[in-house]
């Protein structure tokens, strides 16, 4: 299978939004309320916030594509650094889905040695996560790769408080 990763470009964005809106529906859909995923979407996953996002220069959005299709994608944060650590050179991987036609087909774990790689590049040490506890696969997908939780974290899906495991993994 012949998967190409390429940095989101601003002619991506429409592709980007209409991706990333479906793979968080697929993801969580069938395991939250419907009125907390269209609402969680809606504030999250409109053109105007992932925008927003991308034209910030410390975000970096990367596509996977199989053929010509676009099949997932991550996001890293280099703004964000969580108080536990001991220094300012880390990376949250803020999103990381595929299409749920394309999970286990080995293309999430080319999305992750891409993150992985471009950490490097950049001199970072920890590459860090927030991930619900309910979600087993993803858990069990970022423990594969070496991922510690470190802490809990609150996370707010519509009207829906849920609880989510802090990962960490350090680089070097």
């Amino acid at each position: 299978m012949n998967i190409v990763i390429k940095e989101v470009s601003l002619d991506n964005i429409d592709t980007l939004v209409d991706l990333a809106k479906i793979t968080f529906q697929q993801a969580y859909g069938s395991q939250n309320k419907a009125v907390d995923i269209a609402d969680y979407l809606e504030n999250n996953f409109n053109r105007e916030e992932i925008k927003l996002e991308f034209n910030n220069r410390n975000n970096k959005f990367f596509m996977a594509y199989l053929r010509s299709q676009v099949v997932g994608y991550f996001k890293l944060s280099f703004s964000k650094v969580h108080k536990s650590f001991g220094t300012n050179k880390v990376i949250k991987l803020e999103r990381l889905y595929l299409l749920k036609d394309y999970i286990g087909k080995k293309i999430g774990k080319k999305l992750m040695l891409k993150a992985i790689e471009v950490a490097k590049d950049h001199n970072i040490e920890y590459l860090w996560l927030g991930v619900w506890k309910e979600n087993k696969r993803a858990v069990d997908f970022y423990k594969s790769w070496g991922f510690e939780i470190f802490a809990e974290e609150l996370f707010f899906l519509g009207e829906d408080t849920q609880e989510d495991w802090l990962m960490k993994k350090s680089l070097y």
